[in-house]
């Protein structure tokens, strides 16, 4: 990197953080070398479509247990959540609208699987989370055994997606895209950010 563009990067992190779009977006206009990996690789909206629009065949299921996403509570403030967390190993930001929407990355466990977990933060609250898994031999049938018994469920005949949902409204997608498997959890109890959310999608392209 230039001299003038590790100045100019140093400056926008002081005003805006380097936990920012802005911040962000100055090295990838510019296709030079970013601060983090990206959490996220796709386009933002693939991730949350499944939660407006249900693709055809899903499976559902209600729990009587509450759904959450780790061990804070959705809506938790990102400063909150920071100060309790060392730093990410991965950060993606985007703009819905003229909101910022911040996912910050994370090695976890998940009920003893070993998992990537990224944290997606709307206007400073977090509204959703996903847990990625790495596929190997029978690990999809052992992670919906799993999921049957922590959500209390009867058995799960399903393959590729699936939903389950609490009595708050927090929501669970489950999806497999090759070797990899994603649970997606998703907060439907906060009007505002769900409305700010649904009002951006419907302006994407058909």
């Amino acid at each position: 990197m230039r001299l003038p563009d590790k100045i100019k990067s140093t400056l926008i992190g002081w005003i805006y953080g380097k936990y920012s779009y802005r911040y962000l977006n100055y090295f990838k206009s510019r296709k030079i070398w970013t601060p983090k990996s990206p959490c996220v690789k796709s386009e933002i909206q693939a991730l949350l479509l499944p939660f407006f629009q249900k693709p055809k065949n899903s499976a559902f299921f209600q729990t009587e247990k509450d759904i959450h996403f780790g061990d804070i509570p959705f809506q938790t403030s990102l400063s909150s959540f920071l100060k309790s967390r060392n730093e990410p190993v991965c950060f993606s930001a985007f703009m819905l609208d003229q909101y910022e929407m911040r996912v910050f990355g994370y090695p976890a466990d998940f009920n003893g699987f070993a998992v990537k977990s990224a944290w997606f933060f709307l206007n400073n609250s977090l509204v959703m989370g996903e847990y990625q898994f790495n596929l190997r031999d029978d690990d999809q049938s052992r992670i919906i055994s799993m999921l049957t018994k922590v959500y209390t469920l009867s058995e799960m005949n399903v393959k590729e997606n699936f939903y389950i949902e609490d009595e708050t409204g927090s929501i669970i997608y489950a999806e497999r895209k090759g070797g990899k498997f994603f649970l997606r959890f998703f907060t439907q109890d906060n009007s505002e950010r769900y409305n700010l959310i649904e009002k951006w999608i419907k302006k994407l392209p058909k």
